[in-house]
């Protein structure tokens, strides 16, 4: 399985988002996605257009920087877009997407969501696994995708999708820098 995390920095709504200080000893939210992705135990490529992003990494996991394409760094470019350029040069059987502002996810979660899309012990016919916050809303934690039905839908929306429900705190994600305030003090008050 491939672990893809999207980093652009070119947010308006908040700006530096990925790589501004989060917690409370100055990680950002893209070390901390990474540090969770480093318990899937896959290839990590992390795709994005900040040249010095290696120093907002976890120094003890392994990730390979794939700089994004300058035309796909646009506000109208889609994920999806992205991740198929991604898997262009990192060919494999299943991916997860991973997003940076969703800091409060559970690495429980993501393990079980792992599980659900490649059976573990138990097959299931899902193509996919979707993180949705309780209302049912794609929150955008997590996307795992098995890359033969990425490829005949050209989403990770396909017909055999399994919704993952991830309660309101886990599901939190941040646009704005209204929201990544709030996910700083839900986050320290975890920590406590």
């Amino acid at each position: 399985m491939l672990v893809i995390i999207l980093a652009r920095k070119g947010s308006k709504r908040c700006v530096n988002k990925n790589i501004r200080p989060f917690t409370v000893v100055g990680r950002s939210i893209l070390h901390t996605c990474v540090s969770k992705a480093s318990y899937l135990n896959s290839k990590i490529v992390l795709n994005t257009d900040y040249e010095d992003v290696k120093k907002y990494l976890p120094p003890d996991v392994k990730v390979e920087v794939m700089m994004r394409d300058k035309e796909l760094c646009g506000d109208d470019v889609t994920s999806e877009a992205v991740v198929k350029s991604v898997l262009d040069r990192y060919p494999d059987d299943n991916f997860c997407l991973m997003q940076a502002t969703s800091p409060m996810l559970e690495i429980s979660s993501l393990m079980e969501a792992r599980t659900l899309l490649t059976g573990g012990f138990v097959p299931t016919n899902y193509d996919s696994v979707i993180a949705v916050a309780p209302n049912f809303q794609p929150c955008g934690a997590f996307y795992f995708c098995k890359k033969k039905a990425f490829d005949e839908h050209g989403t990770w929306w396909t017909p055999n999708a399994f919704l993952y429900t991830l309660d309101w705190k886990e599901a939190f994600d941040i646009n704005t820098d209204y929201e990544f305030s709030i996910a700083q003090a839900l986050h320290s008050s975890r920590v406590r």
